[in-house]
């Protein structure tokens, strides 16, 4: 059976990945999975977190995301995985025909966090307050490490990998540099496809 080619998109919480991973997509035809989408703990307002674990890595469905991912690369050339955490996944990095990573200040993460959409003022410094005590510490407690390991992989391993600064390259800069990467690939009869 065919298999396509999965793209690893890595990044901070608010650093651009659903952007690009939209545009993207959109440009090579590939199905997209979000890791937030697989996570397991319901929705408990930002106010009322107490610790970091809704941005761990034990708060994802790495099973599922796992098996979501081989069936789409039975059916699809390209599967793009987009999520902060998704580098730390080791089955999921060791498939990966690619890897992107969006570096970005925390910043500009945080800025852009705040604007996806409009909230009440209460509800928005919540939110800023949980980013300060939870999302950045916790970036750089499992998915700052996890980005760098999975480079430095990438490196050894000769599998492509395209670093953007988020603060200086637009979305459009960004997918049109994939694109023209994922020209020189094309998906497989073998292909890595024993996700478990």
């Amino acid at each position: 059976m065919a298999c396509g080619k999965l793209i690893l998109l890595c990044g901070a919480s608010g650093s651009g990945k659903s952007s690009l991973a939209a545009t993207l997509g959109e440009a090579i035809g590939a199905t997209l999975l979000h890791q937030d989408n697989y996570f397991l703990k319901a929705f408990v307002r930002y106010q009322d977190r107490v610790d970091d674990s809704f941005e761990g890595p034990d708060h994802v469905n790495w099973p599922r995301l796992r098996c979501d991912t081989l069936e789409a690369l039975k059916a699809s050339d390209w599967v793009i995985v987009e999520g902060h955490l998704v580098a730390g996944d080791q089955e999921l990095s060791s498939h990966a025909s690619m890897v992107v990573s969006l570096h970005c200040p925390p910043d500009l993460c945080k800025a852009r966090r705040l604007q996806r959409r409009k909230r009440p003022e209460k509800e928005e410094e919540e939110l800023a307050d949980y980013i300060d005590l939870f999302v950045s510490p916790a970036f750089l407690r499992y998915g700052r490490p996890a980005l760098d390991a999975v480079e430095k992989s990438c490196k050894d391993s000769a599998t492509p990998l395209l670093i953007f600064d988020s603060a200086k390259t637009t979305v459009a800069e960004q997918a049109e540099s994939i694109k023209v990467a994922v020209e020189k690939m094309k998906p497989t009869e073998e292909g890595r496809a024993d996700l478990r």
